[in-house]
């Protein structure tokens, strides 16, 4: 039950449309059951890191080994076609600079799904029937690719 008053109106600013004051903001006038709905809301948020605790533990060890391997790789890719650019050879200098600007120029959600999809369909199409890539091995070398791309500049 709220107690709405002609001066919680007032505190709230909001004459003709404020049916709920202690919502829109700063007011003397409090409902009953405020404190019942944070902790009906704390324990909604502990319940769901009980049932998902695990499963979030899991992602996050996910993503951390695929942001180490791709840091790792995308160094090497980086330093290799950063020497290519800056060496005196000009066939290595034309594959590092298109390399950067082609890897650059493609959004990192195209080269996912290209390395995800299209890798194992062509190697597939080669007679590798077989061949196929998890999704942290094709994450990890988007990843590389990409940030090894932005590491070479």
């Amino acid at each position: 039950m709220i107690l709405v008053t002609e001066s919680s109106r007032r505190i709230c600013g909001c004459f003709l449309h404020c049916e709920n004051p202690c919502v829109r903001g700063f007011h003397s006038v409090r409902s009953i059951f405020g404190n019942q709905k944070r902790k009906r809301r704390r324990e909604t948020m502990m319940s769901i890191i009980e049932v998902y605790g695990g499963m979030l533990l899991r992602a996050l060890g996910q993503t951390l080994l695929l942001t180490l391997l791709s840091l790792l790789f995308a160094m090497i890719i980086g330093m290799i076609f950063g020497l290519m650019n800056v060496g005196h050879n000009r066939v290595l200098n034309l594959i590092g600079t298109i390399y950067v600007d082609a890897v650059r120029g493609v959004p990192l959600i195209v080269l996912a799904y290209f390395i995800y999809f299209g890798v194992p369909a062509g190697m597939q199409g080669l007679g590798f029937s077989s061949f196929r890539l998890n999704a942290l091995q094709a994450g990890t070398a988007a990843l590389s690719m990409n940030c090894g791309a932005y590491m070479a500049e």
